[in-house]
């Protein structure tokens, strides 16, 4: 999916969840039949077991839901259908509930501002706030059957916090060729990290506190490298690659960025070869009394990226200059290794099961 996504934004910062796509796709490969259960299979490359599929997601989207001290991650899905058709499957209802975390309300699609408003307040209640608007009136059409929302938030620290001390304004080169200047912060610390010679990049990978999710940053070399850097990327494992990477002391420049990205998925899930669901042919036949066509699949994600770590206050200007100093095992090499963000760069929010965020930033 993401390299649709990318080359569409080839100018423009994107975040999107690989992870809740999928999900998606699973909820609804167990209430679907025919050739659009195959599609569906086959994208999310599931097996034939339905239940087990859905137990396997309940299991994964628990434990990446799971808060802790220095981590939040939410997710919120709801279904919205055309009230003009029949009532929902309850089957179904549990199904979604019990799974996959995914409510099912009727709506008036011919009220599009009512719509989009009961929408919205939805999203802002399950996100607590930090996305406020999903869909517009314009998104609501009134031949829609229905409308499968998605809305994620990611909150963590750094486990070695950039001191906001250290961050100097710095020049980051676009796209285009041209140059701007960035808040660049600075971290000297012991990182995960490898020179990638068959990408023609560089990795390093910031863990955050007290959790194994972490944000794995990979640089092309060349100041305009990131369009094949991506290309080169459809056919990597980032699990596997991200093994690759051994801790050694590494000097990080990394330019403060902040991301509110919406996508409409039906296109790229279009071309990964889910076509059916979106025909008046679609075979989604348990999730309401009578056969649904998906019309609209929208995700918005949202990060920000700062001193802290991802939406959170920089709290590390507070500390006294002994605090921040590094202390470095004797088994790693004195001279540092240099990973400097001030062109284009690829990025994703990683557990070891799965990638919860991927996105590239162009422009800080």
């Amino acid at each position: 999916l993401y390299q649709p996504i990318a080359q569409q934004n080839a100018n423009k910062n994107i975040i999107y969840s690989p992870a809740s796509v999928h999900a998606m796709l699973g909820m609804l490969f167990g209430v679907s039949s025919g050739q659009t259960a195959a599609e569906l299979q086959r994208a999310g490359q599931f097996s034939n077991d339905k239940l087990a599929v859905a137990r396997d997601f309940a299991r994964t989207l628990g434990k990446q839901q799971q808060q802790q001290d220095n981590v939040q991650f939410i997710l919120a899905n709801n279904l919205y259908f055309n009230q003009e058709l029949s009532q929902p499957n309850p089957d179904y209802q549990r199904y979604a509930k019990e799974f996959y975390n995914t409510g099912i309300e009727p709506v008036n699609m011919k009220r599009s501002t009512q719509t989009s408003n009961r929408i919205n307040n939805w999203v802002t209640e399950a996100t607590r706030n930090i996305i406020r608007q999903l869909v517009t009136p314009n998104d609501i059409e009134e031949q829609d059957q229905a409308l499968l929302v998605n809305a994620m938030y990611f909150k963590a620290r750094w486990a070695n916090e950039f001191s906001s001390m250290d961050t100097t304004a710095e020049k980051f080169w676009l796209n285009r060729g041209s140059q701007i200047n960035v808040p660049m912060m600075y971290n000297d610390d012991v990182f995960a990290y490898a020179e990638l010679p068959e990408l023609d990049a560089t990795a390093v990978e910031l863990p955050y506190a007290n959790t194994q999710t972490s944000m794995l940053l990979i640089l092309p070399n060349q100041l305009d490298g990131l369009a094949q850097l991506e290309r080169q990327l459809a056919n990597v494992d980032l699990n596997a690659l991200a093994a690759r990477l051994r801790r050694e002391l590494v000097t990080v420049r990394l330019p403060k960025f902040r991301i509110d990205f919406e996508q409409n998925m039906v296109g790229p899930l279009q071309r990964l070869g889910v076509q059916r669901i979106f025909t008046a042919d679609s075979e989604v036949d348990a999730m309401l009394m009578d056969r649904v066509r998906m019309s609209k699949i929208l995700q918005k994600a949202f990060i920000d990226v700062n001193e802290a770590g991802s939406e959170a206050a920089a709290a590390s200007c507070k500390l006294s200059a002994l605090v921040n100093a590094k202390f470095v095992p004797l088994s790693l090499p004195v001279k540092s290794r240099v990973f400097t963000a001030n062109h284009p760069f690829f990025f994703a929010i990683r557990t070891p099961e799965s990638v919860l965020f991927i996105g590239h930033v162009v422009e800080p």
